[in-house]
């Protein structure tokens, strides 16, 4: 849609980043192309401000688990602790490895599985980080699984996130999973991070997250409150509602994200180009294919 989109804030060292942006900028002038960054941090966003005098608008927030502060037993996570109780009633367990530790028949089947369950399915996630599953490239990548009956039902990817962080990649599901798996993956995860000096742990993006949340609070004026009741309907297709839900459960710090962009007109062409990168709008595995050929 004539827009370049840069995804998220630097990897390796954040000194460089100024550098990278000028180069993608100077890339997208030679081709005529919008300039975008979607989900930056705050610090990269100061970066991109400052380097090319472009706008900063908060698109929602991360939800990061510091560690230390997660305790299943207060009352402050009962969701969560009723809920991973009750899976595991149920006869599920979880596994946690490192993809270093895979054999290559376990990494057949966890792909194969997860490829089943998505079905015919448009893969989505512009903002993930790999988007390829227990990859033998990547040594540190941590699979979680849930198993019922000696079955895989479902899996986490987490990505390493500096020295003492993971960030999910990957969620998937069998359609057969019962309710409340993911739960049980997380508070698994969490419990592994702990044992071995893993300080945070980056959850999913929640698209206008405060939206939902001061919406909601007694004595909203109606401004918030109409802007809630336009995400709570877009929600039906993409799932803004229930991934800050989800999140919440978890009492993470929620760490703003931005869009770094040009002008407000630029606006209603990034919208559309941020749907189609995340396969909300048409197919980005047809396009591939089509340019391939």
């Amino acid at each position: 849609g004539g827009c370049a989109l840069s995804s998220g804030g630097p990897i390796e060292n954040p000194d460089a980043l100024p550098h990278a942006i000028h180069a993608f900028i100077d890339l997208c002038l030679k081709n005529g192309v919008t300039p975008a960054s979607i989900g930056c941090s705050e610090e990269a966003g100061e970066m991109w401000v400052r380097e090319t005098e472009m706008i900063a608008l908060e698109i929602g927030d991360e939800a990061v688990v510091h560690v230390k502060d997660y305790d299943p037993d207060s009352p402050r996570y009962r969701n969560v602790r009723q809920t991973s109780r009750r899976i595991l009633k149920q006869e599920y367990s979880t596994e946690i490895f490192r993809t270093s530790e895979m054999t290559p028949d376990i990494r057949e089947v966890l792909t194969e599985d997860s490829k089943k369950w998505r079905g015919a399915a448009t893969e989505r996630g512009f903002m993930m980080g790999l988007g390829r599953i227990a990859d033998s490239d990547e040594t540190d990548l941590l699979i979680v699984t849930a198993m019922k009956n000696g079955e895989v039902r479902a899996l986490l990817q987490f990505v390493p996130w500096g020295e003492k962080g993971l960030s999910l990649d990957l969620m998937r599901r069998s359609p057969h999973a019962d309710s409340g798996v993911n739960e049980l993956m997380i508070d698994a995860t969490i419990k592994y991070a702990r044992e071995r000096g893993i300080e945070q742990i980056s959850l999913n993006f929640a698209a206008f997250r405060s939206a939902f949340e001061r919406g909601a609070q007694l004595g909203a004026g109606p401004v918030i409150r109409s802007w809630r009741n336009i995400l709570l309907f877009l929600s039906r297709w993409l799932q803004m509602e229930s991934l800050y839900r989800f999140n919440s459960k978890f009492r993470p710090e929620w760490v703003p994200r931005y869009l770094i962009f040009r002008k407000n007109s630029a606006l209603p062409k990034l919208g559309l180009a941020t749907l189609r990168a995340e396969a909300f709008l048409g197919s980005r595995q047809s396009k591939s294919k089509k340019s391939t050929s």
